[in-house]
C-alpha cells in the first residue's frame, strides 16, 4: 500500500484524533480529519498552490494543522516543516529567522497559528524580494472537495527542518518513498498487533519523533490518537501520564528530558490510576538509565511493566528511527571506563575507576544497517536506510558531507555497536580534547547533572574562545535560587577534573527554562557559547573558578 492509499484508507476509520483546542480535548474521526483535509487542499488550489509548490509552515498541534499536512500533498505541494521557537530564542529573532527560511526556500505560502500571523507577515512583507504570503490556519476553508494531485514515489513532499542542535536549520528532503519506507520499519519493529488501540502523544508536529512516531505512524495503522501539545505539557506535565491512563493508553513517545519533568510532577502531584502502557519509545535526547530505574521504581505499582521502555535512535535524515528495542524487553546498558571511552576504549571498569553506565538504542531497523567509521570500536555512525532523506534542500555541500554516496548517511554521531545493538555515546561537534583524549561533554554534563542543586537536564560544558585563549566553561540552571552557587561551583570543576580532566574555568547559573535548548531538548550549543561569552544577559550570577 502507498503512502497516499493508507493516509486516505485508514485501517480503521472509526478510530479517532483527539486535539487540544481552546482549553478542552475535542475529538474527530480520521475520516473526518481526510475530509478536512480535501478542504484544505482545494483551499489552497484556489490559493494558486501548483504541484511541486513550496508550503511552509510551522505546525502547532491544533486539529487543523494535522489535517495540513494532508491537504498540503493532497494539493501537489511540498510541505516544508519550520522549527518551533528554541528555548532562549526571543520572538523578534525566531520571526526573522522564519522569515529566512521561508524566503530561501522559496516557499509561496508560510502557514502558521492565527494569532501568530499578523506579526509575521508584517515583517514577511517588508522583507526585499519576498514572494511568501502568510496565512493563519484559521482562514483556510475546510468545506470544499478536489481531485488528489499526490505527487510520484521518488518526489519531494516533505523538508523536515532540523531544530538546531548544532548549527542553523537545515532542510531534509524526503520522498513518499522514504515515509512509506520508515512507517514499514516501525510496523516492523513494534508490530501494530501488540499495540492496543490508543496513543498519547504530546511532541511538536513540526518534529521528526512528533509527526512520523507520533501523529501518521497511529493513522495509518488504525490506532486512535490522543494528542496533546508541547507547551501544555511543559506548563502541566502531569497530564501525560493522567490522560495516558485516563484513555487506557497502550503506546507513548517521548524523550528523556521529558520524562524527568513528568516523574518529577508525579513525584509532586502524586498518580493513583493505573496505567496501560506496553510501548513507550524513548529517543531525540541521550537516554538514561537512573532515569529509566526511577521510573519503574516509581510507576511500577502503578501498572507500568519492567519491558515498557523502548530506547531508540534516530534523526530527521533518515526520517525517524535508526534503531529501535525490541518489544517485551528490558532495556540493554553496559557499564563501561570513563577512562577507556576517553581513550577510543569499550571496557569493563577495573579497580577505582570511574564508570559510566550506556543505554543501549536496540539493533538497526530491518533493511537498515550501521556501522562505525573510525580506528577502533568507537567512531562517527554510519547509516545505510530504505528511508534515508536524499539531501538538504538549498545545501548541496553540506548534502555532499553527510550523504557522501547514495543511500550512505553520515551522522556526525560518536557510538559503538554491542552485541548486535547501536550505543551512542555523543556528537563530534560536542568533544574536547585534553591530553591526547577525546572527552565526550554529554558524558561529563550527564555527571554533573546528577548534583541534586541542579535542575536534571539543564547542564551544558562548551568552550569558548576569548581574547585570553579558549577555556571551558559550564552553564547550568539551578534547581533553586538559594544555593550556595561558589560552593556548587567549586564542587562542580572538581567533579569534571576528577572524572574526565577538564578544566573548567567558569560557571554560569542561568534562569529555569533558559538553558538554550532545541524544541526536542538538545542542547544548542553554538546558542550556550554566546551565552558563556557574554553575549546574552540572562544570567543569574556568574563564578570564576579557574
Amino acid at each position: 500500500m502507498t503512502l497516499w492509499n493508507a493516509l486516505v484508507e485508514p485501517a480503521d476509520p472509526d478510530a479517532w484524533l483527539e486535539t487540544w483546542e481552546n482549553g478542552t480535548f475535542e475529538r474527530r474521526t480520521w475520516m473526518e480529519t481526510i475530509r478536512t483535509a480535501e478542504g484544505i487542499a482545494a483551499e489552497l488550489i484556489r490559493r494558486g498552490v501548483q504541484p511541486g509548490d513550496r508550503i511552509g509552515s510551522v505546525l502547532d498541534n491544533s486539529y487543523l494543522s494535522a489535517a495540513f499536512v494532508l491537504g498540503t500533498w493532497w494539493s501537489g505541494g511540498v510541505l516544508l516543516s519550520f522549527p518551533t521557537p528554541s528555548r532562549g530564542t526571543s520572538p523578534e529573532a525566531y520571526v526573522h529567522q522564519l522569515t529566512t527560511l521561508a524566503t530561501s526556500a522559496e516557499a509561496s505560502l508560510l502557514v502558521v497559528s492565527d494569532e501568530f500571523a499578523l506579526p509575521l507577515a508584517e515583517v514577511v512583507d517588508a522583507t526585499p524580494g519576498n514572494h511568501t504570503s502568510v496565512v493563519g490556519f484559521g482562514d483556510l476553508d475546510t468545506e470544499g472537495t478536489c481531485t488528489p494531485r499526490f505527487a510520484d514515489s521518488d518526489d519531494v513532499v516533505f523538508v523536515q527542518y532540523s531544530s538546531g542542535s548544532t548549527s542553523a536549520p537545515k532542510g531534509c528532503m524526503l520522498t513518499p518513498r522514504a515515509i512509506e519506507a520508515q512507517l514499514d520499519l516501525i510496523g516492523d519493529r513494534i508490530g501494530p498487533d501488540e499495540l492496543g488501540e490508543v496513543q498519547y502523544s504530546w511532541l511538536p508536529l513540526s518534529h521528526d519523533m512528533g509527526l512520523f512516531g507520533g501523529f501518521l505512524w497511529p493513522w495509518v495503522t488504525g490506532m486512535s490518537l490522543t494528542m496533546s501539545t508541547p507547551t501544555r505539557f511543559l506548563r502541566a506535565p502531569y497530564t501525560w501520564l493522567e490522560e495516558c491512563a485516563d484513555r487506557g493508553a497502550t503506546y507513548t513517545v517521548g524523550p528523556n528530558f521529558g520524562l524527568s519533568i513528568a516523574l518529577r510532577a508525579v513525584r509532586r502531584r502524586g498518580l493513583t490510576a493505573r496505567l496501560a502502557l506496553r510501548h513507550w519509545i524513548v529517543g531525540s535526547d541521550v537516554v538514561e538509565h537512573r532515569l529509566l530505574a526511577e521510573a519503574l521504581e516509581l510507576l511500577g505499582p502503578m501498572g507500568l511493566p519492567d519491558t515498557v521502555f523502548r530506547p531508540a535512535y534516530g534523526m530527521a535524515e533518515a526520517t525517524l528511527a535508526v534503531a529501535m528495542s525490541h518489544p517485551g524487553t528490558t532495556p540493554s546498558s553496559i557499564e563501561v571506563s570513563l577512562d577507556g571511552l576517553y581513550d577510543g576504549e569499550v571496557r569493563a571498569p577495573s579497580g577505582d575507576e570511574i564508570s559510566t553506565r550506556i543505554i543501549g538504542c536496540g539493533p538497526p531497523m530491518a533493511g537498515t544497517s550501521v556501522t562505525v567509521d573510525g580506528d577502533g570500536p568507537i567512531g562517527e555512525i554510519l547509516v545505510t536506510s530504505p528511508s534515508l532523506a536524499i539531501g538538504y534542500l538549498g545545501n548541496p555541500e553540506r548534502t555532499a558531507r553527510a550523504f557522501p554516496e547514495p543511500g550512505v548517511l553520515r551522522t556526525g554521531d560518536l557510538g559503538f555497536v554491542h552485541d548486535g545493538e547501536l550505543y551512542v555515546v555523543g556528537r563530534e561537534d560536542d568533544m574536547v580534547t585534553v591530553g591526547g583524549r577525546n572527552i565526550y561533554t554529554s558524558l561529563v554534563e550527564k555527571s554533573l547533572g546528577e548534583d541534586p542543586r541542579l535542575r536534571s537536564g539543564s547542564c551544558a560544558v562548551v568552550d569558548v574562545r576569548r581574547d585570553d585563549g579558549s577555556s571551558l566553561v559550564i552553564i547550568a540552571e539551578p534547581a533553586s535560587t538559594d544555593i550556595d552557587f561558589d560552593a556548587t561551583a567549586r564542587e562542580l570543576r572538581q567533579r569534571a577534573s576528577r572524572e574526565s580532566g577538564l578544566s573548567i574555568s567558569e560557571c554560569i547559573f542561568v534562569p529555569r527554562g533558559s538553558l538554550p535548548k532545541s524544541p526536542s531538548g538538545k542542547i544548542q550549543r553554538f546558542k550556550c557559547r554566546s551565552v558563556a561569552s557574554g553575549d546574552d544577559s540572562s544570567t543569574i550570577t556568574r563564578v570564576k573558578v579557574g
